[in-house]
């Protein structure tokens, strides 16, 4: 419990460092990819379902297929799976070529490699402050049994004085 209440701030910060980053990159993603894939980017609520969807690399190539071709050329969709997403598709509808796969590598180093590091730092960082705590402890609890020792203190009097203190 204690390692969870000093790591608890950081742990916050990196929260809002992941929410900051679904927003940019997925305001750039339905500015983007708005024409060209409307069942997944379409709407904030679908867009923020699609970017949690590819940072844990579910379905990421098709996705990004879907993009870098435009929805009219992707035949999987239109075979019945998703019988609305012919409907949402417009006939015009282009894919954004090279950008898509650049935007979603982009989009999946920072998020599994940046933050991920991030993460695993704020857990070092927070195994070393729960060391040093731990340290700073037993050095005051040397202390106290050398003046016990030298005031001839008994244990159960150190320890009436802890709950009194």
């Amino acid at each position: 419990m204690k390692a969870f209440t000093v790591s608890f701030y950081g742990i916050m910060l990196l929260v809002v460092l992941v929410l900051i980053a679904f927003f940019y990159f997925g305001a750039a993603a339905m500015l983007l990819f708005k024409e060209s894939d409307p069942y997944h980017f379409g709407s904030v609520g679908s867009t923020l379902s699609s970017m949690f969807q590819i940072l844990t690399y579910d379905n990421l190539d098709s996705v990004m297929r879907i993009n870098m071709l435009g929805c009219n050329e992707v035949g999987s969709y239109q075979d019945g799976l998703l019988p609305k997403y012919e409907e949402m598709c417009s006939p015009d509808a282009k894919g954004m070529g090279w950008i898509s796969p650049v935007y979603f590598v982009c989009f999946s180093i920072f998020c599994s490699f940046i933050i991920m590091s991030c993460l695993v730092g704020l857990i070092i960082s927070s195994m070393e402050k729960l060391m040093e705590i731990k340290n700073a402890e037993a050095e005051v609890w040397q202390d106290v049994d050398e003046v016990a020792r030298a005031y001839e203190v008994n244990e159960h009097s150190i320890h009436f004085m802890l709950q009194l203190f």
